[in-house]
């Protein structure tokens, strides 16, 4: 079990903003001409500013332009009540918002990460979704990506968004969790996660291993051997993601297969909690525990 280590950001709070429409003239009650209203005869004046707190009136998510009730015009940013919008659902520009919201809202580290994982409620599976990028040798896969998510993915995002409360640095951060070192190739990436993965965040800091505190006498054992030198081998056309025409694969593919000759065959060790012990320890797991 390892836990996540927490860092604190900052931000503003999202409001909606309500304006009245009015005529130029309140005094007048005739209708208009189309032409004069169409020319800028109606003008739109500030009324108020509202927080989304209803949890029986969800709002429709982010829009420049929410429609009219009454005589209002609704404007600017909205979001579901009690930050219940799937980011899969939002557009870029309001999942930086909500999740500005989100650490300004969830201070302590536990609280956010259980608040932006319910986020990614709903979210399609999908084995592999990110990778290097456009530019990327093997996977161009998007680097970062709300669409959907493995059982990896899910939690580095998770764990980058809850450390992050901007989405720039969040994504820095996430690049330093995916990569050794956070040097983005598919070389450097941690594939493994008892090799590589688990290893590599520990020693960043991200990460705290508390097996042995959590589970204290019931602590176990295994080994296995990881030979990065046959999965690499193993590789085919199919293991390339995103815009490759079948003559570049097969073009890459023997530089792809060649990459675990560098890498000697490891032996690792990892602590567990056997499955039959887990009820008796459940109270003892801290919430942000992976």
């Amino acid at each position: 079990m390892v836990h996540i280590r927490p860092f604190v950001n900052n931000s503003r709070r999202l409001l909606i903003i309500f304006y009245d429409i009015r005529n130029e003239d309140d005094s007048k009650e005739e209708e208009q001409p189309q032409d004069q209203a169409d020319s800028g005869w109606w003008e739109i004046h500030p009324l108020t500013y509202v927080e989304v707190i209803s949890p029986s009136n969800p709002l429709i998510m982010y829009a420049r332009l929410l429609g009219i009730i009454g005589s209002q015009i609704v404007l600017a940013v909205a979001s579901f009540a009690q930050d219940s919008a799937p980011f899969h659902a939002l557009a870029n520009e309001q999942i930086a918002w909500e999740l500005k919201r989100t650490h300004e809202s969830h201070p302590a580290l536990r609280r956010r990460i259980e608040a932006v994982s319910e986020r990614f409620l709903g979210t399609p599976y999908r084995l592999g979704p990110l990778g290097e990028g456009a530019d990327g040798e093997f996977d161009r896969a998007p680097r970062i990506n709300f669409q959907a998510v493995d059982c990896t993915t899910l939690v580095e995002q998770v764990i980058a968004l809850s450390l992050q409360g901007d989405i720039k640095e969040a994504e820095k951060t996430l690049q330093k969790i995916r990569y050794k070192k956070g040097k983005i190739s598919y070389a450097t990436r941690n594939h493994f996660p008892e090799a590589d993965w688990l290893p590599q965040n520990i020693e960043a800091g991200y990460l705290r291993d508390i097996t042995r505190e959590i589970a204290g006498d019931e602590t176990r054992q295994i080994a296995k051997t990881i030979s990065k030198r046959r999965w690499y081998a193993n590789k085919s056309t199919a293991s390339f993601e995103g815009a490759f025409a079948e003559r570049e694969k097969l073009k890459r593919l023997p530089r792809l297969q060649a990459l675990g000759q560098e890498f000697p065959d490891r032996r690792v060790i990892l602590p567990y909690l056997p499955i039959e012990r887990l009820p008796q320890a459940l109270p003892r797991i801290p919430s942000g525990t992976i």
